[in-house]
């Protein structure tokens, strides 16, 4: 039977933080039976945006660094802290961790920020339920010990996002809006279930304290629930953050289809709670999403669906005249896809793999992130929703 560590009533202060993860990784032996002296960690929250620490949608930073400091006790021989924003915000890692005050707490501690933009690698597998193939950030190959830190909260698309779904921001854009594009419900959650299955974490510690309801998870309302979840099963640890949440145990279609492939437990009366007594108490009920996106996702046909998911893009692109041939995005490119001629970049659009690489090292701004125009028009929504 596998067990989720469970702690209620928590904060977002320093002291109290480390107290609650170390409470909670206790029923799975601490932090040392995950982390030996030398080992590489990388720790993956979900930095989706560039949105405040006190709106539930990022994992807090306070709780990141409260993680790394409990890792660093282990003397591993690094901590890396990375992840890939959500569509709105590609190339704009660092701009994320900034705003979302991760940058800001990792400063003087023993965690290195690394956003993954043109950092992927592709896999192949014959597992794969939708695509033979998905293009993977380096730095999971990288570390001994994957961490994973998810801010279980509902979500627009999916209804709920935990630590499937936070699996996703391991993959290039490239990647995700393949699966993204399907235009079927059901298929887009067996992608989300593919990456989780390539790219499984060795503990899921849960930033449950302060999350979204409604629509999650960038456009929903702040929700204080204050619960911290631990587990080497990510997928049972989602079972009862979707619980916690108000939802049934078939609502949630990532945690279902992962349960029937036997990646995890989803029944929540087969998981071990360790927590205190009256656990259930914290459980909330969480506004579900709503509006046009849910519309689109689980109210229109499919063949209208992939109809309109074609129509919308995003790309880098290369502005003319201003490149100052330092060739940093050639070098950076994981698909080989970029090449300079006279004094432009030229991309090879079935290489790329939209990984943003290009975008995000660039010093002088001449590789961008281009949007369709509906796209562009969402992007100014939601800077302003943010702001």
């Amino acid at each position: 039977m596998p067990v989720v560590g469970l702690e209620t009533g928590v904060r977002y202060e320093a002291e109290e933080l480390r107290r609650a993860i170390g409470k909670v990784l206790e029923p799975l032996g601490g932090i040392a039976a995950f982390v030996r002296e030398g080992d590489r960690v990388l720790v993956k929250p979900n930095i989706v945006a560039p949105a405040g620490p006190d709106s539930g949608i990022c994992t807090h930073p306070l709780f990141v660094r409260a993680v790394c400091d409990v890792v660093a006790e282990r003397r591993p021989a690094w901590i890396r802290v990375g992840d890939m924003p959500g569509y709105n915000f590609l190339g704009e890692g660092r701009r994320c961790a900034a705003e979302s005050g991760l940058a800001g707490a990792l400063a003087g501690g023993p965690a290195r920020l690394v956003p993954f933009e043109g950092t992927h690698r592709r896999i192949s597998s014959e597992e794969f339920r939708v695509f033979g193939h998905i293009d993977v950030t380096g730095e999971i190959f990288d570390a001994d010990v994957v961490i994973s830190l998810p801010t279980p909260k509902t979500h627009r698309l999916t209804r709920y996002s935990g630590a499937i779904k936070n699996a996703f921001g391991c993959v290039a854009y490239g990647t995700r809006e393949r699966i993204h594009k399907m235009g079927d419900y059901r298929t887009f959650c067996d992608g989300l279930v593919d990456v989780f299955a390539h790219v499984r974490p060795a503990l899921t510690i849960a930033d449950m304290i302060r999350v979204q309801e409604g629509n999650g998870p960038c456009t929903g309302s702040p929700l204080d629930v204050g619960v911290v979840l631990a587990s080497v099963d990510g997928v049972a640890l989602d079972a009862v953050g979707q619980y916690l949440l108000g939802m049934g145990a078939a609502e949630v279609l990532t945690t279902t289809l992962a349960c029937a492939r036997g990646l995890g437990e989803g029944d929540i009366d087969r998981i071990e709670v360790a927590g205190p007594r009256d656990w259930r108490g914290a459980r909330v009920l969480a506004k579900r999403p709503g509006g046009f996106h849910s519309f689109l996702q689980f109210g229109m046909p499919t063949p209208v669906l992939k109809l309109l998911a074609a129509l919308v893009w995003v790309r880098p692109a290369f502005r003319a005249g201003n490149c100052g041939g330092c060739v940093l995005c050639l070098e950076r490119c994981p698909g080989h896809a970029l090449s300079m001629r006279g004094t432009r970049i030229q991309r090879d659009r079935k290489a790329c793999l939209l990984c943003f690489g290009c975008v995000a090292v660039c010093p002088r701004g001449v590789a961008a992130t281009r949007w369709d125009r509906v796209s562009a028009w969402s992007k100014r929504l939601a800077e302003r929703f943010l702001h």
